[in-house]
């Protein structure tokens, strides 16, 4: 799996640039979670956003981090009920940046949907674009990383 940092899933510095096929979280303990790997230009911004079926299929936070496993910010606490989570990384100077970005179920329902996984998707594009992104979310206030 891609639990970890070191085994994170490299997914590069593409404006634009979605997980390939369909990702899934299992039902196990310890949680699973996946990481992927990031690179954000200097002076450019960008959008991590993750779907899925909400309550039906489960709920999850992503998480950001740098090279160093330092926590930069997460969705655990925006409002819940969205089948959508969002993070904006800020335009910053200097080089560009490495960054972790990992997937974490709160929950998975396992009746609804009769299996033990939550399916989401995840996409990473360029600039601001938590509300392009749908479904709509409104009111919810999105993590931004300097």
């Amino acid at each position: 799996g891609n639990d970890l940092q070191n085994q994170a899933i490299d997914l590069g510095d593409a404006p634009t640039v979605q997980a390939e096929g369909q990702q899934w979280l299992c039902d196990r303990v310890p949680p699973e979670a996946d990481t992927f790997s990031i690179v954000v230009p200097s002076r450019r911004a960008r959008t991590i956003a993750s779907t899925f079926l909400y309550g039906d299929d489960g709920d999850l936070v992503i998480e950001v981090y740098d090279s160093d496993q330092m926590l930069l910010g997460t969705t655990a606490f925006v409002a819940r009920g969205n089948s959508k989570q969002c993070v904006v990384i800020e335009p910053a100077m200097g080089a560009d940046r490495q960054l972790y970005v990992r997937l974490v179920p709160l929950s998975i329902n396992r009746i609804i949907q009769q299996d033990e996984r939550l399916d989401y998707g995840l996409v990473v594009v360029d600039g601001d674009a938590c509300d392009a992104i749908g479904p709509p979310a409104p009111g919810v206030d999105w993590p931004r990383i300097p």
